[in-house]
């Protein structure tokens, strides 16, 4: 079985600043300014949430993939059940350049999704789907399980 964070990148500048934005939050309540102290606890609880998603497990094993969100129970997807396995950049908005994709990440789906069904995924990312950081070591841990194609979507160059 293998675990990795949903992102580990972000979930670690958002955790970050979610700690910076309390610590304003109790300097400011320190000093009675009460007004913005209540503005940076609201940041910092947003950030905070932010990054507990990014700091979601997934868990990788040959029965499936399962995503853990703080003590809420798993969510888990047998291999069975999956339809589609693939890999998409972020950034929806790149007629221009195409090379120019965001994030990359890998998402695992339920259902076999179209061209518009992936570009309204990329508008509404984070998706209520498991998904991860794309990185090789998070693709090869994938490929011994998943037999069908990987699908690319606005992704630029990346080849498999």
């Amino acid at each position: 079985m293998k675990k990795y964070f949903a992102d580990s990148f972000k979930f670690t500048v958002l955790l970050v600043a979610a700690l910076l934005f309390l610590l304003a939050a109790v300097s400011l309540f320190y000093v009675a300014s009460h007004l913005p102290a209540a503005f940076c606890l609201l940041l910092s609880c947003v950030y905070l949430y932010a990054a507990l998603l990014h700091g979601a497990r997934i868990e990788i094993d040959a029965q499936g993939i399962s995503r853990r969100f703080l003590w809420f129970p798993p969510q888990r997807l047998s291999w069975t059940e999956i339809r589609e396995v693939g890999i998409c950049g972020v950034n929806a908005l790149n007629r221009r350049s195409p090379e120019k994709t965001g994030t990359l990440y890998l998402y695992f789906s339920l259902k076999e999704l179209c061209e518009e069904e992936r570009f309204q995924m990329i508008l509404h990312w984070p998706p209520r789907q498991i998904w991860l950081s794309y990185s090789r070591s998070h693709l090869q841990a994938i490929t011994p399980f998943w037999e069908k194609e990987i699908i690319t979507y606005n992704t630029g160059d990346l080849t498999l």
